[in-house]
């Protein structure tokens, strides 16, 4: 079982690793962690990733963009800290030939970095979730701290 905040690091890892991956670009497709909460499968986006970056909009004096990097985010630090601390990185298995030692790799990654719930400062959401069977699309489902199953990785067409 994990938390949110696991899964925002796993998907952060992923997204960043995958980004220049040749096979993921020419199909365009992407990786999504399939998740199991409210009685049903799900994957969607636990991180909005543009340009190597984390981003979300805030309410602070109106609504602004917000856009968390290694250079302000103490967050980002602690997973690229942790990661490149690590000896088999991702970059061995973004193949997907691997899906399987992709995904033991990327839960065995997430469970060494020690992250707390107050660490992130990205909400605790699944961003345009999508039931795995198709009959369910919603904007966003709060997670919260609620711990859920991490259960596959699927290949998806990207919606850019």
């Amino acid at each position: 079982m994990y938390t949110v905040q696991h899964l925002q690091i796993a998907e952060y890892i992923l997204k960043s690793q995958l980004a220049d991956e040749p096979y993921y670009a020419k199909e365009n497709k992407t990786l999504k962690i399939v998740i199991e909460t409210l009685s049903n499968y799900w994957y969607g986006d636990f991180i909005t990733f543009e340009r190597e970056q984390i981003t979300q909009y805030e309410i602070t004096s109106g609504i602004r963009k917000e856009v968390y990097t290694y250079a302000n985010s103490n967050f980002i630090k602690k997973i690229w800290d942790e990661y490149y601390s690590v000896e088999n990185r991702l970059t061995y298995y973004t193949n997907p030939k691997y899906l399987t030692l992709l995904f033991h790799k990327l839960l065995e990654i997430i469970s060494k970095i020690n992250i707390q719930p107050d660490d992130s400062p990205i909400y605790p959401y699944l961003l345009n979730a999508k039931s795995l069977d198709g009959r369910l699309e919603l904007p966003f489902i709060n997670i919260g701290n609620e711990k859920v199953k991490v259960i596959s990785l699927i290949e998806v067409p990207n919606q850019d």
